[in-house]
This record gives structure tokens, sequence and C-alpha cells, in this order.
């Protein structure tokens, strides 16, 4: 996991680390000893990520409105 994320990020391994653990307190990751190795598993899928994500934007900037991000959006394209 610590390769695969050194190939898109620029980061060491202890800030991998640290992201990991900061991951699995939040209950977004689970870890298992398999073969001698520590393994990562999302708990969550990337939908159900998203969706709280939006949520949350939507929460702290729009009071909850979707139709208040949307208005942004299409004033921001110009649509």
């Amino acid at each position: 996991l610590i390769e695969e994320v050194k190939a898109a990020h620029p980061w060491g391994d202890a800030t991998i680390k640290t992201l990991l653990h900061r991951l699995m307190q939040k209950g977004a990751v689970r870890s298992q000893k398999e073969d001698g190795r520590q393994r990562y598993h999302a708990v969550i899928d990337r939908q159900a990520y998203v969706e709280a994500e939006v949520q949350d934007l939507l929460d702290r900037l729009f009071d909850g409105r979707p139709d208040r991000l949307v208005a942004l959006l299409a004033d921001r394209l110009d649509l």
C-alpha cells in the first residue's frame, strides 16, 4: 500500500502511516495481519464516502440546501 501511495504522491512512509492511523481511528479503514504483513481494508465504499463529504459541504456552506450549491455551480459554469 505504501508503494502504491508513493507512486501517486510524494509522501514519506511516516506520513502515509499517520494517514492510515487516522483513517482507522475514524472507522474508514481496518487493518489485520496477513502472511506476516499488515493489510488495510476500506470499511466504507467510495460512494458512501462521497455522499457523506457532499452532505458535510452542504451543511457547512449552504445550510444543508443542495439547491444553493447547484445555483453556485450553475453561475460558475454559466448555465
